[in-house]
Formats: C-alpha cells, structure tokens, sequence
C-alpha cells in the first residue's frame, strides 16, 4: 500500500497491510488514535501523527522528511531505522510520552528521537503497551536521543562523526 495524500480523521484511524508506503506527500493521521500494523515493513518520509499513537511491525524505515509524532507514542519493531535522507533527518517525536519496543534501533545523522516527557527503550510491549525488557541493539550515530522527564533504555552505543580536514600549501623552487 502506498499512500501519497491523505488519510485522517476526527475520531481513530487504524490501517493494516503487508508493506507501508507512506509518501513524502503522505499524511496519516487522526484526532485520537493512530493504529498501523504492517507484516513486513513501513517506509515513512511523510507525517503520521495522533493523540495515541501506535506503530507495530517488522520494519520501521523513517528517513528524510519523515515525521513521527503522538502525544503518546508507541513504536513495536524488530528493526527500526531513523536516519537522513537527502539533506533532511527524520524525527520521531513524543508530546508526553514516547515507548520504543525494538530488537535493533538505529538513530543516524542528526536524526531526532525526542520525547516531551518520558522515554522508554526495551525489547518488547506488554498487554498495556508498555515497554518491558532491554532493547537488543541501540545505535545512535551522529544523531540525538533525548528525554524532557525520564528515560530508561539499555545502554546506547553512541558515535560522532568528526572529520578533520586540514590544507597544506607546499612552494617548491
């Protein structure tokens, strides 16, 4: 499924299909709650956005001009990837809460994970959606995780990339 316009409303949205296209152009979003539920994967460069704000799969690409939000957001994945993508960094974003169950997190190039108020990163979600256990692998590389209350997560294998650039003018006779 691809979607390029947009898909809203005032009370729930809830889609579910195999593969997730959601567009530059693409908007999912509604006034209470957010519910996508992929087999395989969702590919975001578009907005989804909600009150409550549920994502469950196997892959989460968000890149680029992608951006995630809710008041409370939930994200389910085995593999959740939140990079740049041209000249834009994607952002996953939580108004008061964000819970991350994932198995392999990467937050790349200046990339946002940001949660108004509580973070939790773990390996899974537990009847009441909230996050349990620790997350197999988080990376953020060059990219930013960060937390206005309180945050729990394993420990975060973070990396800057520096390069040094250095001009040398040589005269010979």
């Amino acid at each position: 499924m691809t979607n390029s316009g947009l898909i809203s409303g005032l009370g729930d949205v809830a889609l579910a299909a195999d593969t997730l296209i959601n567009t530059v152009t693409g908007e999912i979003s509604s006034g209470k709650n957010t519910a996508i539920t992929t087999t395989h994967s969702l590919h975001n460069t578009g907005l989804v956005d909600g009150v409550n704000t549920l994502l469950r799969g196997a892959v989460l690409n968000n890149l680029g001009t992608g951006r995630i939000y809710g008041d409370v957001l939930t994200l389910a994945f085995d593999t959740l990837l939140n990079d740049k993508q041209g000249d834009k960094s994607a952002v996953i974003a939580g108004r008061q809460s964000v819970n991350i169950a994932v198995a392999d997190l990467t937050n790349r190039d200046h990339a946002l994970i940001y949660s108004d108020g509580d973070l939790a990163i773990g390996g899974s979600l537990d009847d009441a959606s909230v996050v349990t256990g620790r997350a197999g692998s988080v990376k953020n590389h060059s990219a930013n995780i960060e937390s206005g209350g309180n945050s729990h997560s394993k420990p975060v294998c973070s990396r800057i990339k520096i390069f040094i650039c250095s001009c040398r003018t040589m005269c010979s006779r």
